[in-house]
């Protein structure tokens, strides 16, 4: 607001600020914290954050002392991704209030696991009985794994389906500041739910195009994805994130888990066409996620070529969304090739902004070889992509 008044009202609104920062602790360093604690931080701080670096520091102190006398984050990883995701959908909004208060939510639920039968399995029901039983429980979810269990089980009873009593193995609280964590195993990938595992596409391109040949020859490939909690957010435009996708079948597109991470409803958006989606695969621990369209016909990619394939310093290219700018492209380099949680990684210059998750990182042939994942901050030039072909490993 002093900016858009000139530039005196502008500068004294900057002393001032550097001058309550100076007479301040200053904003703590979150790095030592897990990525779902950083987030409740600093979405409890958010208001704070706009009120300058002092209001937000003293904000972020705050939260942290109360984490630490906290029970702390339990670890939800051992529990299958349906009772995880209505875990963290029932502790939504305790998410904004802190971590202290967003653990609590989620041990609560935890706990109340151990008493209960848990949700069903019902991978193995033809689709569209298993969609009829989703849908039939999709509000439930919202009030964690205990309700929306005993409603599957009811929508199972009705068409004479007796679900098994397996009760979860329900893993303990962990203080958040305490002795470090053990990593735990990777997870096992989710099997394909709905659709065949899909073959990789194999039409490799070979040579080297122009910039705006490549484009040409993948835009129609990558998708605006939009993913909200239900049909009322869609509606005021409220808690909807937005990232990208990229099509490998005429029904099947790959995406980064985080986008979807927690939300019912998700649509594959390009130009005027809007698709309507469902997780067809999903492996969080890496952040690798497929989505199926439920409707409609995508136009996938000519080809997959193997991380095996890729040398350091090739030009590559991304294309994505980022900020809901559809179809922006990014030129770059392959600037590293790394490993994380034995997933194999594309380091590139190539721009990755928010919204750009999901979305494609292209050789100089229009070759799919990752899809957009993350990006260091403190860093220059610093992004990285899953490798495409590691979503059929």
């Amino acid at each position: 607001m002093a900016q858009s008044q000139g530039p005196a009202a502008y500068g004294h609104c900057l002393r001032q600020q550097i001058s309550s920062l100076e007479n301040s602790p200053g904003v703590p360093d979150l790095s030592r914290f897990d990525a779902t604690t950083r987030e409740s931080l600093e979405l409890a701080c958010l208001r704070d954050k706009s009120q300058g670096p002092a209001a937000y520091g003293a904000c972020l102190r705050d939260q942290i002392d109360k984490f630490q006398s906290s029970p702390g984050m339990p670890d939800l990883s051992r529990l299958d991704y349906r009772t995880r995701q209505s875990i963290e959908l029932a502790c939504t909004r305790t998410k904004h209030q802190g971590p202290a208060r967003y653990g609590r939510c989620l041990n609560e639920h935890v706990v109340a696991l151990r008493t209960s039968p848990g949700v069903p399995d019902i991978s193995g029901l033809d689709y569209p009985t298993r969609r009829s039983v989703e849908l039939g429980c999709v509000m439930i979810q919202s009030q964690g794994p205990v309700a929306y269990g005993n409603c599957v089980r009811a929508q199972l009873q009705s068409i004479g389906i007796q679900s098994a009593e397996t009760p979860h193995e329900v893993p303990p609280a962990t203080p958040p500041l305490a002795t470090p964590r053990s990593v735990p195993p990777p997870a096992t990938p989710l099997a394909w739910t709905g659709v065949e595992k899909p073959e990789m596409p194999a039409k490799l391109r070979t040579g080297s195009a122009s910039p705006d040949a490549v484009f040409g020859s993948v835009e129609k490939s990558v998708y605006v994805l939009l993913s909200g909690p239900s049909e009322d957010s869609f509606r005021i435009r409220r808690d909807i994130r937005q990232g990208s996708a990229v099509a490998v079948t005429s029904h099947v597109a790959l995406t980064n888990c985080h986008v979807l991470r927690g939300n019912n409803l998700h649509f594959l958006v390009k130009g005027k066409a809007v698709l309507r989606a469902a997780i067809a695969y999903g492996h969080e621990d890496s952040d690798r996620c497929a989505l199926r369209v439920l409707s409609g016909l995508l136009v996938p990619v000519a080809g997959v070529r193997p991380y095996s394939a890729l040398a350091i310093g090739e030009r590559v290219y991304t294309v994505g969304s980022p900020s809901g700018l559809e179809n922006t492209l990014g030129e770059g380099i392959v600037s590293g090739l790394r490993k994380r949680r034995d997933v194999d990684l594309v380091q590139t210059t190539a721009p990755i902004s928010p919204g750009s998750s999901g979305g494609g990182l292209f050789d100089a042939s229009g070759n799919l070889i990752g899809i957009t994942t993350f990006l260091l901050r403190d860093g220059q030039n610093l992004n990285f992509a899953i490798a495409a072909d590691t979503f059929w490993k």
